[in-house]
């Protein structure tokens, strides 16, 4: 049984996790009504049944002896305890466990990810079943949605609900996933599926972040994938050039202005937003503010602005730590496609995150988490083999 759980534990977790957040709603959830899908509303929130699950896989992993806490969850450990330092001269905020709880999840999951992930077969099998099921969810619901995709970006972008998220939320997911997905993929013939999948989803998102974030890591992931030149360069580039030309052109016409122009408001949003974080940050410059906001609306939108509110420069201190140990720990096995596609899916998270609430979310922490934790372990696997690089289980 222990061995089964430290080969596929990893799996397992993860996919029980996010078929809650793919098909669980919470019924007071103000955006409910407007998830078309199917799906289950139930009277609490979904993160408490995914904290019951994480529950339990801790409980396991206090019985595998080989279990291994290293720097990073040590550092997560101190960021958890971090949170409670400005309640000393902030006050409890509001919904202060429920932001808690995705502190305590990313630990769990690294961890989880880190020592229950020796088989990566299957968690390739169930990474690329994820992703599918968002793809056909995002592209249902639009369709099932009231709001037509040529019509007002806003109330387009408000009625794209599910349960795991909404809009830019929902872009930020499908990049991750299928950056790792492509990268462990074969056949040419379902690499080209899975493109076209992401590629579907993220327009429908209508996420500009989104689009933007997506095209990069196609570049880099045809680039570590073999496939690039500079003549692949170009290929990737003109269409992304074209693109932009036809959104220019068609903000001019009265469904381009309803869909592109007249959407630029929280562009112009984001300066005041971070300004307002900055005069926030110098009010407790050393452990920040906790968690400081009961609306979305003060969110910050970019990440490094948000540790400097919530943490200050201790919590700065923590995130430049983690990042340079994760460096150090995998710049020497790059020739490896999990590894890399893992990398890549971090990367395209924490840019989006430069812009959008991502972040300090639950399900998007839990996603980078558990990437970062079956990375750290594949780090140590070839560490052991290093001829096994290079090829997904």
């Amino acid at each position: 049984m222990i061995n089964y759980v430290r080969q596929n534990g990893a799996a397992i977790y993860f996919l029980l996790c996010m078929l809650v957040f793919l098909f669980v709603s919470y019924r007071g959830n103000v955006l409910a009504p407007f998830i078309d899908i199917p799906h289950i509303e139930v009277p609490v929130l979904p993160v408490y049944i995914v904290l019951l699950v994480t529950l339990l896989f801790v409980f396991l992993l206090c019985f595998v002896k080989e279990s291994e806490f290293d720097l990073i969850a040590i550092l997560l450990l101190i960021r958890i305890g971090l949170h409670f330092i400005p309640v000393l001269y902030v006050g409890m905020p509001s919904h202060f466990f429920v932001h808690l709880s995705v502190s305590v999840i990313g630990l769990s999951a690294y961890l989880i990810a880190k020592n229950f992930s020796q088989n990566l077969n299957s968690f390739n099998n169930v990474l690329r079943s994820i992703f599918i099921i968002l793809a056909f969810q995002i592209v249902g619901e639009a369709f099932l949605g009231s709001q037509s995709f040529y019509g007002d970006a806003y109330f387009y972008k408000n009625d794209l609900v599910l349960p795991i998220g909404a809009s830019n939320a929902l872009a930020s997911k499908v990049v991750p996933l299928f950056a790792v997905s492509f990268l462990c993929l074969k056949s040419k013939k379902i690499k080209l599926l899975f493109f076209l999948f992401a590629l579907i989803s993220v327009v429908l998102t209508k996420s500009r972040g989104g689009i933007v974030n997506f095209w990069i890591i196609f570049i880099f992931v045809m680039a570590w994938d073999g496939f690039f030149s500079f003549k692949m360069l170009a290929k990737c580039m003109i269409p992304l050039f074209c693109v932009f030309l036809f959104v220019y052109f068609l903000s001019n016409t009265e469904i381009g202005a309803l869909a592109f122009s007249d959407s630029d408001s929280t562009v112009l949003e984001r300066l005041d937003l971070w300004k307002n974080g900055v005069d926030l940050f110098f009010e407790h410059p050393l452990f920040g503010n906790g968690f400081y906001y009961t609306e979305l609306a003060e969110n910050p939108h970019n990440f490094l602005l948000d540790i400097l509110m919530r943490s200050g420069l201790a919590g700065i201190a923590i995130f430049g730590m983690i990042s340079s140990y994760i460096v150090f720990s995998v710049k020497n096995f790059f020739y490896d496609n999990f590894l890399r596609g893992c990398f890549l899916a971090a990367l395209c998270m924490l840019f989006q995150g430069l812009v959008e609430i991502v972040l300090f979310s639950i399900i998007h922490d839990f996603i980078l988490w558990t990437f970062l934790g079956i990375m750290m372990s594949r780090c140590k696997s070839l560490e052991i083999d290093p001829l096994n690089g290079g090829r997904c289980a």
